[in-house]
């Protein structure tokens, strides 16, 4: 089977409603997390888990909040605040797919000790 990266039919079922042209976005801003060949057979599973927690933590278009995430820098005098875009794993801790994404990305990037 050919390594893929997510489409909208991969998302959970929660998302449904949300508008198609949102879940595109998040799927396009994660794309660049997910490596292929790393991932293999879990790539879309794991595209999928990491659009998802984005959907998640992000205000959608219909006017509801999100979690603006870990802020990074922050300006008292004429008010600016940053906020962090790579998401760490503290904050990946955050939602149920964040979780799942940190454990599928575990079993890729696990590095052991071969002893005979």
């Amino acid at each position: 089977m050919a390594h893929r990266y997510a489409t909208i039919a991969d998302l959970p079922p929660e998302f449904d409603e949300f508008d198609a042209r949102d879940l595109q976005y998040w799927l396009r801003f994660t794309q660049s997390e997910i490596g292929l060949d790393a991932f293999g057979e879990d790539a879309s599973d794991a595209h999928a888990m990491l659009a998802a927690h984005a959907l998640k933590r992000a205000p959608r278009s219909t006017g509801e909040d999100g979690d603006p995430g870990q802020i990074t820098s922050e300006k008292v005098g004429d008010v600016a605040v940053t906020y962090a875009s790579a998401p760490t794993i503290t904050e990946l801790q955050t939602t149920i797919y964040g979780m799942r994404y940190l454990a599928l990305r575990q079993g890729v990037f696990v590095g052991g000790v071969l002893t005979l």
